[in-house]
């Protein structure tokens, strides 16, 4: 078992035939444990341990294995991982080799899913579906043109028109972070040429031509090559945040559908407008989930809704976001105001947060207008709910403290939420969080965000959604 973990570690390949190598060895292993901890033998036990520790470690990037030429450079992200831990002070990386054979959630081991090619990869409807989920759960997909390769780079340009055909793939200005020493290097932006498709909160797909592979092939770090290495490092730290919070091989920040009995059932609805109001379409469905797993009640997250039919729904609890500037029509603020009169809650939050890594200004500010429109005066002004407030503290669910990501940490030096809450008739009619909850709720790490942790983030919506429906 040592030496098949010492055979897939080397070349990347999470299956052997199908069958993933790590989970079935690392199940026959603990079925085999003996009650004092060992597997008999002295050296039975410490091959043992070998194999689990050295095939749980982590792994920023996947290579795709498609119909083409999708292994041109086969070393390349081996010698990034022997590079990357030496001057980043990590313990050793793997990486891993992923086909459309397996389930996404086995794809979702490395948060960065890499395509390269030369020629014009073949994609199934089904190989397409599995590329967007992957996306939509919280990961990135990277791809880069080999070879000056014009067959990929057309075809994978067409590949992303028909995942994201909301979003288009855009060139970044020179003066876009990802090539500063903000996230990590500086970087010269015209060798690199980077492009992205975003739904405003992070990207889903980065693309460039500049063949990044080529020189990582080689193995050795000259000054010539050295960029590319930077380059894989700002993309890496770009995406994922900081590396050291990397996940262990097998752990997915996807919650599992379990078979979990269910004691109470609430109905909310999200709230359309005029603006980018649904740019993490999986969010809600995480948070379902995470319902069902944690508290043992089904949440049925009802089709979106628009806002001037709000008072006419019958539920207790409507949630918006956005990234956009947003503007209320007469008959829209009419509707909120008599939903909240009627002893409902709106809970809106800014997705991805408004901070200085891909901030969402524009729906902060639209939102604090619209709001002051809706209910003028300082009676109305959003205001900082009390760390006692019963929203926090709801019988079996009470929330002591919460934690940020780390950009967001340092400028707020709380432990605390920070929602703001618009208090009508005594009651918090009107959430406000400029921090992000949407992105927390699909539950990736990104520098590219501002707001709380994916644990924080659950803990609080899930208050709100016990309150308003107390």
């Amino acid at each position: 078992m040592y030496g098949i973990s010492r055979v897939g570690i080397a070349t990347g390949f999470k299956h052997f035939n199908g069958i993933d190598w790590y989970k079935s060895g690392a199940a026959r292993l603990l079925k085999s444990q003996k009650s004092e901890g060992s597997w008999g033998e002295v050296y039975s036990t410490a091959f043992a341990m070998l194999f689990l520790m050295n095939a749980r470690r982590p792994a920023i990037f996947s290579k795709l294995k498609y119909d083409g030429d999708w292994n041109n450079r086969p070393r390349d992200l081996a010698t990034l991982n022997r590079w990357l831990p030496s001057w980043y002070c990590l313990g050793q990386l793997s990486w891993h080799v992923v086909n459309f054979k397996m389930p996404v959630r086995d794809w979702q081991d490395s948060p960065i899913l890499l395509i390269t090619g030369s020629k014009t990869p073949v994609f199934t409807q089904a190989d397409l579906g599995k590329l967007r989920k992957f996306a939509l759960q919280g990961g990135t997909i990277l791809s880069v043109t080999e070879f000056d390769g014009k067959e990929f780079s057309e075809a994978i340009r067409k590949t992303y028109k028909q995942m994201f055909p909301e979003y288009k793939l855009k060139s970044l200005p020179k003066t876009h972070e990802i090539y500063s020493q903000k996230v990590c290097f500086d970087l010269p932006a015209d060798k690199l040429k980077l492009e992205m498709i975003s739904n405003g909160v992070r990207p889903l797909v980065l693309h460039t031509d500049t063949d990044l592979t080529a020189h990582r092939q080689a193995g050795a770090i000259t000054k010539e090559s050295r960029t590319y290495f930077r380059a894989a490092t700002n993309i890496a730290r770009y995406l994922v945040g900081q590396l050291m919070y990397l996940r262990n091989r097998g752990v997915s920040h996807w919650p599992e559908n379990k078979k979990v009995a269910t004691t109470r059932t609430i109905h909310i609805y999200r709230l359309k407008h005029g603006g980018n109001w649904n740019p993490e379409p999986m969010a809600f469905e995480a948070l379902a989930m995470k319902m069902k797993n944690r508290c043992g009640i089904k949440l049925v997250v009802k089709p979106p809704l628009a806002i001037a039919q709000l008072p006419q729904s019958g539920v207790k609890l409507a949630m918006m976001t956005g990234t956009d500037a947003v503007k209320f029509s007469d008959a829209e603020k009419a509707a909120l105001r008599a939903f909240v009169a009627g002893g409902g809650t709106v809970l809106i939050d800014v997705a991805g947060g408004d901070g200085r890594y891909g901030g969402v200004k524009p729906f902060t500010h639209s939102i604090r207008d619209a709001l002051a429109e809706i209910y003028p005066g300082r009676r109305y002004k959003p205001r900082q709910l009390a760390y006692s407030s019963p929203l926090y503290n709801v019988d079996g669910n009470k929330i002591k403290t919460v934690s940020f990501r780390q950009q967001t940490y340092m400028k707020v030096r709380e432990k605390y939420p920070q929602i703001r809450a618009i208090v009508v008739d005594g009651e918090p009619g009107i959430l406000l969080s400029e921090l992000d909850l949407t992105a927390g709720l699909v539950g990736y790490r990104s520098m590219t965000i501002d707001g709380y942790t994916p644990d924080s983030a659950f803990k609080i919506v899930r208050n709100i959604i016990l309150y308003a429906n107390k």
